[in-house]
């Protein structure tokens, strides 16, 4: 009986240790992160893969057969991405952070490469397990690597095999560990559709040589926590300007302002009755980012002009920050207002408590202690804030 499950794997950047890590913006060096992915669909799915590469390359206006994706512009990689998103297709990634691993935790060659790939056969087989229709195959999923340099897959069996025999989260049923194989990414048109899934992720994860991740995320981010007008103001050419503003699907744009331009556009949105949030870098910036309601500055290439202008600095150049901001603004706001209502409430009640010499004979000390506890609950309300976290959690 075939295999219910395909799932091809295919990673993004280099498992070492040792070395130079690359520069921002620059080529070179040892990546920052060891992404792998795996990209699993049902075994039905697999001839259709071919018409989804034909179709991508189609749309980017390729004449090549073979798709990969550092051969696309930003906006092919978007595109590609978005067609690939509403395809019957699932993904799994773990991503392991390189700079934060002491070098002799994975001494051995592949090793960390293994480890990290363990954790996606493992989400792998909770994809097979949970999603098998009965009579749909064996149960099973048949895994197919993009073949890379210096990697022994028998080797690879032979780690599964090792794992099998101990305690690990992986559901075993599913996996066939002597099905492995691994193909040249020129052969198969799905390898290459796992190559758009993996290198899309690593390619939303590098930054630029500004510091900057793909901002594309904040933009949308920051519209679904209520921001949706959105407008570019800079003093680039329209050409320039009108560019990024496309990639990052902003369509209200201001080319060629001059400082002074810039915070009367920031002053004509407070007249009209809206509240700006300016974000900026420069000395250009700096009058915009005084006028507006609140004045952000990017602080990792921030100029003291700009930072000293602004109300609030980010000490990175991720703009996926700024949704950090606002949820926990948002947080501290809503925070604020239980303590306040809480300790005004808190007050009242000892007040009239007192009043009515519900106290005891000892109503000044008593009154004394429930005054503290009050503060030490509205404290703890208050410290609820330490446990806030950096990004939303997942569903």
């Amino acid at each position: 009986m075939a295999h219910s499950f395909v799932a091809y794997i295919d990673e993004a950047g280099d498992d070492g240790l040792t070395g130079k890590f690359r520069e921002l913006g620059k080529r070179g060096g040892s990546s920052h992160w060891l992404i792998v992915s795996a990209t699993v669909m049902r075994h039905a799915w697999i001839a259709h893969t071919v018409r989804w590469r034909d179709e991508i390359l189609r749309k980017a206006e390729k004449q090549s057969r073979e798709l990969h994706f550092v051969n696309l512009t930003h906006g092919q990689r978007l595109a590609a991405s978005q067609y690939l998103a509403a395809k019957p297709i699932r993904a799994t990634t773990v991503i392991s952070n390189k700079r934060g691993i002491p070098r002799a935790m994975y001494p051995e060659k592949n090793q960390l490469y293994f480890y990290t790939t363990r954790y996606a056969i493992e989400r792998v087989s909770w994809i097979c397990r949970d999603y098998r229709n009965v009579g749909d195959g064996d149960g099973r999923v048949k895994i197919i690597f993009s073949r890379r340099g210096g990697m022994a897959y028998e080797e690879f069996r032979a780690y599964l095999c090792r794992l099998r025999d101990q305690k690990t989260r992986i559901h075993w049923d599913a996996i066939d560990i002597d099905g492995i194989e691994a193909h040249d990414h020129s052969r198969i048109a799905a390898l290459q559709i796992a190559d758009v899934v993996t290198s899309a992720i690593a390619a939303g994860m590098e930054p630029d040589k500004f510091g900057n991740c793909e901002a594309r995320d904040a933009i949308t981010e920051l519209k679904q926590l209520g921001l949706q007008r959105q407008l570019m103001i800079t003093g680039d050419r329209s050409q320039e300007a009108h560019r990024v503003a496309a990639k990052l699907n902003l369509h209200d744009v201001r080319a060629e302002a001059l400082p002074a331009q810039k915070m009367d556009l920031v002053l004509a949105e407070i007249r009209q009755g809206r509240r700006p949030m300016v974000v900026g870098d420069g000395i250009n910036d700096a009058l915009a980012l005084k006028a507006g309601a609140i004045g952000i500055a990017m602080g990792a290439q921030g100029t003291d002009v700009a930072l000293a202008s602004a109300d609030l600095v980010l000490m990175s150049n991720d703009l996926r920050r700024l949704g950090t901001c606002i949820r926990l603004s948002r947080k501290c706001r809503g925070t604020i207002l239980v303590n306040v209502g809480v300790g005004l409430g808190w007050t009242v009640l000892l007040v009239a408590l007192a009043a009515a010499n519900a106290l005891g004979p000892s109503g000044a000390l008593m009154a004394a202690i429930l005054h503290n506890a009050g503060t030490i609950a509205v404290m703890g309300n208050a410290g609820r804030l330490l446990k806030f976290q950096d990004r939303p959690s997942e569903p």
